[in-house]
């Protein structure tokens, strides 16, 4: 076996160029966003549409209602919890969650979680209003969600979305 070396500049390059890239790959998946400070660190929220956002505090990554498409979330922290509060189009895209869901917990209501395809489901912690869990090393507390309006009552029925405290 001939053993090849590569001079200290061409090293020294290729060394530069892979520190580079990995500084790059960093950087696109560091949440960029509204920052709220807290005594135990920043909260970072990055609005994406409508109800769908992307928070992060301390070493964990939430989602909230993805929706649109697995590449809307490119570049952005790989999830470790997903919060879906409703059954709606505006809440919940089974084909957005199996593009970005990978490992991570999703945490829904009952509703939300008979329509999702069984990989999902079994990756689905069910919480009723009023419940409260730690999932994914994150409390969550999940509230009655709903409309009050009588024209709006059909969109939000009492008792089956939920809002969440984390």
């Amino acid at each position: 076996m001939r053993k090849t070396t590569m001079p200290f500049t061409r090293k020294a390059l290729v060394t530069s160029a892979l520190v580079a890239l990995a500084g790059l790959s960093a950087a696109e998946n560091r949440l960029e966003g509204d920052r709220i400070a807290t005594s135990d660190g920043d909260v970072i929220i990055h609005p994406i549409n409508h109800a769908t956002f992307v928070t992060s505090w301390k070493d964990k990554t939430i989602y909230a209602d993805p929706v649109g498409g697995g590449k809307r979330f490119d570049g952005l922290p790989k999830p470790d919890l997903i919060l879906v509060t409703d059954i709606h189009g505006d809440h919940l895209d089974a084909g957005t969650l199996e593009a970005i869901a990978g490992s991570a917990t999703i945490v829904a209501p009952a509703a939300v979680a008979e329509k999702l395809p069984e990989k999902l489901r079994k990756q689905t912690t069910v919480l009723a209003n009023g419940e409260t869990k730690t999932v994914a090393g994150v409390g969550v507390e999940a509230l009655p969600m709903y409309n009050l309006t009588a024209d709006r009552l059909k969109f939000h029925n009492k008792g089956r979305g939920n809002g969440y405290v984390v």
